[in-house]
């Protein structure tokens, strides 16, 4: 079922860029902030009437952690902006002073994770192989996946002048071929197991990217002419099914290591990819602003993704265990019983 989750989540990627890009031409910017507002409203009734508290023990909410790692992130990235919009405040205390703030709000909030009663993050789903690898995937992945091609639709409005509606329509073929494949994927995935996915999926996000940095405007082959929109979106559908084979299979195989933790493992890995995903879209914001040609900018952020792709987040699925295969061949294993005379 957690696998099956990978298949609805697009879905949302389907709806929000089309109707940004229909607000942004028709209406305004201000409006794609607006629209947020009723949604959450309507999810947080939706999710008041479903909710059914079961009687346990009582947590305490860790409000401190929270609040040290919430700050050494805004910290990071105040950092990031005020070199962006003056690189030569990195020698400054303006830049300097925010990291080294940054650092120490994290030694803080390690430290208190270990002291605490009920921490925020367990650090022994943390820092511990295999733990450790997957936290690192996850984080370089949301870097590399979630933050890089959301940039995307502006990269198809400076590289080819598309026009808002257009730009926020090519991400939908990334969004359906994802949730088809990630449907399939889920029911065989104990067959497959979670490497051979992950692997394939990561080779395949990584060929789009570089695909994606070419710049094509138009191929022709055998007389039939393919533009730019159709070009663009054959690419992000090359994504698509990328992540649509990783994501099903890096999310279980993540459970398999604890299943009797799996609430604190899922919350772990939305962690580290979300912040993956903010600490990358600094960065290539910041990139951007130091460029004067951000076309080109963004061409040399995507083939850098893809590089940190197959040159680090590849490797470390060969890390992380593959418990779908490992069952597998043990089911292989068993011996059958053998019929007795008293067998029906």
């Amino acid at each position: 079922m957690i696998g099956l989750f990978s298949s609805i989540f697009p879905l949302g990627g389907i709806t929000g860029p089309n109707l940004g890009g229909l607000i942004l031409q028709f209406i305004s910017w201000r409006e794609i902030f607006l629209v947020n507002v009723p949604i959450g409203v309507f999810i947080l009734l939706v999710l008041r009437r479903l909710w059914r508290p079961e009687p346990r023990k009582p947590q305490q909410i860790d409000v401190a952690g929270a609040l040290t790692f919430a700050g050494a992130i805004f910290c990071l990235l105040a950092a990031l902006t005020a070199v962006g919009d003056n690189p030569r405040l990195v020698a400054s205390p303006v830049f300097r002073v925010p990291v080294g703030l940054a650092a120490v709000l994290l030694g803080i909030f390690w430290v208190h994770e270990h002291r605490v009663e009920d921490p925020l993050v367990d650090l022994a789903l943390v820092g511990r192989p295999p733990f450790l690898t997957v936290n690192v995937y996850n984080l370089m992945f949301g870097a590399c996946v979630f933050s890089f091609f959301s940039f995307v639709p502006y990269y198809a409005v400076v590289q080819f002048g598309m026009s808002p509606v257009e730009s926020g329509a090519i991400l939908t073929p990334r969004s359906l071929v994802m949730s088809v494949t990630a449907t399939l994927v889920s029911l065989f995935l104990l067959r497959l197991g979670y490497r051979l996915p992950m692997a394939l999926g990561i080779g395949l996000i990584s060929l789009s990217l570089f695909l994606v940095r070419r710049g094509w405007s138009e191929v022709s082959v055998d007389g039939l002419r393919l533009g730019v929109f159709g070009l663009l979106a054959l690419q992000m559908g090359l994504a698509g099914l990328g992540m649509g084979l990783a994501a099903p299979a890096a999310n279980n195989a993540v459970l398999d290591l604890m299943p009797e933790r799996a609430g604190a493992i899922t919350g772990l890995r939305g962690m580290f990819r979300s912040t993956g995903g903010i600490l990358g879209t600094a960065v290539v914001v910041l990139i951007l602003d130091l460029v004067p040609d951000r076309a080109a900018g963004l061409r040399a952020i995507f083939i850098g993704a893809a590089a940190l792709l197959v040159g680090l987040v590849l490797p470390l699925v060969f890390l992380i265990p593959d418990s779908a295969r490992q069952r597998r061949r043990a089911g292989r294993a068993e011996p059958v019983p053998t019929p007795t005379p008293h067998d029906d």
